[in-house]
């Protein structure tokens, strides 16, 4: 039982525990970076400048992008309480078109999941440094959009794993029919960042997949 000698010293932990959550529900003043139109492929370098809001020393103890084909630097990576310091993205914009949404998750000593910071833009078309499309295989770039177990995923698991990342507001499927969509994914897209997924293409899919594939995307209007 809690006498009341006992009251004011928990009045002010509870204090300091609903301080503490406040000042952790949003570590910087900034957490969205927009970086505006972006010409394909090129590799783009931006420096964003992260300020603290804590009262703590904040330290990032690893950097983690949502995507291959974004590079992270953070040389100072202890934050004094209300100092600031400086995140500098690489973007490499090859076979990209279109806008796009990227997370950084940063592991800290403050927090027991990691802080997000989120990059939005608009890749467009740069018809001097058009990329073979292709290239989304090779590289960096396959480990987001060929991951290792892609010979397993068929239906809405490999729409999940390898379309969603490039079509997050779905497929506008219009009036196409099957064989149509078949011939797109297959073949891709001339002119644009569409790949060839077809393995008789050099892509990465065989003809199975891309059969479940289309059958989810018309079951689905167009996987939303």
């Amino acid at each position: 039982m809690i006498n009341r000698l006992q009251l004011p010293i928990l009045f002010i932990l509870f204090l300091l525990q609903t301080t503490w959550a406040a000042d952790l529900k949003k570590v910087f003043t900034q957490h969205r970076f927009n970086f505006g139109k972006l010409p394909e492929g090129e590799l783009v370098e931006r420096s964003v400048k992260l300020n603290s809001l804590l009262n703590q020393k904040l330290t990032i103890l690893s950097l983690h992008s949502s995507c291959g084909c974004t590079l992270l630097e953070m040389p100072q990576r202890e934050i004094m309480p209300h100092g600031s310091s400086t995140l500098t993205i690489s973007m490499d914009t090859s076979a990209k078109k279109g806008n796009f949404l990227k997370v950084i998750e940063m592991e800290n000593n403050l927090l027991p999941d990691p802080i997000i910071i989120v990059l939005t833009g608009e890749v467009t078309h740069n018809a001097g440094k058009m990329t073979n499309p292709q290239v989304m295989f090779k590289g960096r770039c396959k480990n987001c959009h060929a991951p290792n177990n892609i010979s397993k995923l068929n239906g809405k698991p490999l729409y999940q794993n390898v379309c969603l990342m490039c079509h997050q507001k779905g497929i506008k499927l219009k009036k196409l029919t099957a064989n149509k969509i078949k011939t797109i994914i297959s073949s891709g897209v001339k002119d644009s960042s569409m790949a060839a997924f077809a393995k008789s293409k050099k892509g990465i899919l065989t003809q199975e997949q891309i059969d479940s594939l289309t059958n989810y995307l018309l079951t689905t209007k167009g996987g939303r």
